[in-house]
């Protein structure tokens, strides 16, 4: 069986996305659209898709999934259209710029009896996926606390859309942050009960966020931190860590580098460096894909859910609640 895909969207995330689906088992891209004529024509053509002169015709070819990858704000009115119609969605993060909005796709989606999935695809690192299973084969014991880092240069160019409050719905937290959000939640198997954040703007003319700090408190006692910064200038050495303390031994990863245990049964590193050049670099939107595709053939729900993006999205938004306030914001 293979799954028709349409793409709605090829900036970077969008253009992950159709290489993920068009190398995945089961999947081929099927339809692709972009308010970019010459964008969208040339990616048809690389992946022996049909460029479609309006989104919505991509539901006349009879697409299966659809890869919702516009800037942010936009996202609601295809998911209404696409579940509206039983195509299943691929949903960019955030889900949404609003709890609202957010909860209204995953609502349309389950009354529509329709599979969503939110591309939190850093769970299908290797690293990623390596330090989950130490927890829970109970290699750390119980968590206790979890560190998340993030520090690297804006990206260069910068889209102008991600600038824009409206449209962006946030900065680093909203469009880079969010990854280790998701990671966290994933790792603690709890819900968040408390939240505190500060955010910081590195330039006048930024209307989103550059940098900030937040803590949270999970149902389950876990208490963790995350710090991350992206300003403009080049800051080096560029990383992005997760630190897990349990009672028995530290988990530790580096997105695209490693994974290290630390235990009373000694120290071991794996090296993940090594997969983006075995399975090629964008190998985490293959595996996401073939998870989804899988999910709609069997008739399951994926491995990240539109709940989780909608706990994930609730965060961000409950960060930025608590910088303006000043006070920590209850779940």
């Amino acid at each position: 069986m293979s799954l028709k895909v349409g793409i709605l969207g090829i900036g970077q995330a969008g253009q992950r996305q159709a290489i993920g689906f068009s190398q995945a088992e089961n999947s081929e891209i099927t339809a692709i659209f972009d308010i970019n004529k010459d964008k969208a024509d040339e990616t048809a053509k690389e992946f022996k898709a049909i460029a479609c002169t309006k989104w919505q015709d991509m539901f006349e070819l009879g697409i299966d999934i659809l890869v919702i990858a516009t800037p942010h704000n936009l996202h609601i009115k295809p998911a209404i259209e696409a579940a509206g119609r039983g195509v299943n969605i691929m949903m960019e993060k955030p889900l949404a710029t609003n709890m609202k909005d957010s909860q209204q796709i995953v609502d349309i989606c389950k009354a529509n009896n329709v599979k969503l999935a939110t591309s939190h695809v850093h769970r299908f690192r290797e690293e990623v996926q390596i330090v989950k299973q130490w927890i829970t084969s109970g290699k750390i014991g119980d968590i206790m606390m979890i560190r998340e880092t993030m520090n690297g240069q804006k990206p260069n160019p910068f889209p102008q859309w991600l600038n824009s409050k409206e449209i962006a719905g946030g900065g680093v937290f909203m469009y880079g942050t969010i990854h280790g959000l998701d990671r966290i939640r994933w790792y603690a198997e709890s819900e968040i009960s408390e939240i505190y954040g500060k955010v910081r703007y590195f330039s006048e003319e930024d209307e989103v966020e550059d940098g900030g700090v937040a803590t949270l408190q999970f149902k389950n006692g876990i208490v963790a931190s995350v710090s991350a910064c992206s300003p403009g200038y080049p800051a080096q050495p560029s990383n992005w860590d997760t630190e897990i303390y349990g009672t028995r031994g530290l988990a530790r990863l580096r997105v695209r580098g490693w994974a290290e245990l630390s235990n009373n049964d000694g120290q071991k590193r794996i090296t993940t460096s090594h997969i983006s050049d075995e399975l090629g670099i964008h190998y985490n939107f293959v595996r996401q894909a073939e998870d989804f595709n899988k999910a709609i053939i069997e008739n399951h729900e994926p491995s990240v859910t539109g709940f989780d993006g909608l706990k994930s999205t609730e965060m961000v938004l409950k960060i930025y609640e608590s910088n303006e306030t000043g006070k920590p914001v209850k779940f």
